[in-house]
């Protein structure tokens, strides 16, 4: 599915310009954040919000981000930023809404 990028405009002016979230870059983040191999849940979230961060990204203010410059964004970004950013994921990869669950080959329900 091609979805259009998303653009998030901060206060201060900077623009940055993420691509839509497809199921592959959660798979990818994933195996990327599982690399650093800290066994803590909480810090693979974390490792795994920031991996799919960079994957997503494609701009700031208009200028293409390079694989090295995506490893260094507090080059680019402040850290309110950052976690806004974060906070933008979540909201884009959302939480499908579910109208109803069975079990198949079950007959009648409790």
């Amino acid at each position: 599915m091609n979805k259009p990028n998303i653009i998030i405009e901060f206060e201060s002016g900077k623009k940055v310009e993420l691509r839509a979230v497809q199921i592959r870059d959660v798979q990818n983040a994933s195996a990327s954040a599982a690399k650093h191999g800290q066994g803590d849940a909480m810090a693979f979230q974390i490792a795994l919000q920031s991996e799919l961060l960079k994957i997503l990204l494609v701009k700031i203010n208009d200028q293409p981000l390079s694989a090295t410059e995506k490893e260094a964004l507090d080059d680019h970004l402040e850290l309110s930023e950052y976690m806004a950013l974060q906070a933008q994921m979540q909201e884009l990869v959302g939480n499908a809404k579910v109208r109803s669950r069975s079990f198949a080959g079950i007959s009648g329900s409790k």
